[in-house]
């Protein structure tokens, strides 16, 4: 307990640093948070053009949309606001600077992570918060989806960053493949942002089970339509299915993982 209890500690105060980073240059971190939720607010309005010519896809209206680009934000905010470092795995592989993480007395993937957070989706953040109270209040929601949402969002965050390590842990075999890593983390996201109705098939199949892009969105919110424990069992099933297998992945790269010749302390 007390070494988990040091884990804890630790996450913490490496947040506390990450903020203090984020928060040193005040006018461009407001103008970047701003920045970043007018050209999300742009992409919903995209959407609103849509649904005032065809009214609803497979019976998701428009703000379903307004829900879906809340939550992808939030998720995204949520995840680079505080561990952008996710994102850099391959270029830390690939250019020999893990060596900094692998003598530290923490947990190596837990360094890497939390080694780097981006202002930008901070405003994600706000948007994707702002975004989803719209949802909530155009919809009448109660209680039951008051309780679920943030363990929606949990387990979308858990899905949302375990994917990411594993294409990132791709550097490990593939050298020079951060394009690849790149291109993974797009076709997560890509599809993330367009009505869950609209897949059927092996399509909606692929985007569940071999790149899990309905699970930070479409999922989420149909559980929120029509409230469903068993679902919400089901992608508590698939978020610890991936981040085991995260983890793993990281592990094994790591023992492949080949010193850079390139010195540097943080």
């Amino acid at each position: 307990m007390s070494k988990i209890k040091r884990q804890i500690d630790w996450i913490v105060e490496a947040t506390k640093l990450n903020m203090k980073a984020m928060f040193e240059y005040r006018s461009a971190f407001m103008m970047q948070v701003i920045g970043m939720m007018i050209n999300n607010t742009a992409f919903v309005l995209v959407w609103y053009l849509f649904f005032k010519i065809f009214t609803n896809v497979n019976g998701w209206e428009f703000k379903e949309m307004i829900a879906i680009n809340g939550l992808v934000a939030m998720v995204y905010g949520l995840v680079f606001s505080f561990a952008h470092g996710t994102r850099q795995i391959s270029r830390y592989i690939t250019y020999g600077q893990l060596d900094r993480y692998l003598v530290w007395p923490k947990n190596v993937l837990l360094g890497v992570i939390l080694s780097e957070v981006s202002i930008s989706a901070v405003g994600d953040l706000f948007f994707g918060l702002v975004s989803l109270l719209v949802y909530f209040i155009m919809s009448g929601f109660g209680w039951p989806q008051l309780f679920l949402m943030p363990i929606l969002l949990f387990l979308a965050v858990t899905i949302f960053v375990s994917f990411l390590i594993v294409s990132q842990s791709v550097a490990f075999w593939i050298p020079n493949s951060e394009e690849l890593s790149s291109a993974l983390f797009e076709f997560l996201l890509g599809p993330s942002l367009y009505p869950n109705s609209s897949y059927v098939g092996a399509v909606r199949l692929f985007f569940t089970f071999v790149v899990p892009s309905l699970f930070i969105s479409g999922v989420p919110i149909n559980i929120l339509l029509k409230p469903n424990w068993q679902m919400v069992l089901f992608m508590l099933v698939v978020a610890c299915f991936w981040l085991i297998l995260s983890i793993k992945v990281f592990k094994l790269g790591l023992k492949r993982y080949e010193s850079g010749n390139l010195v540097g302390i943080k």
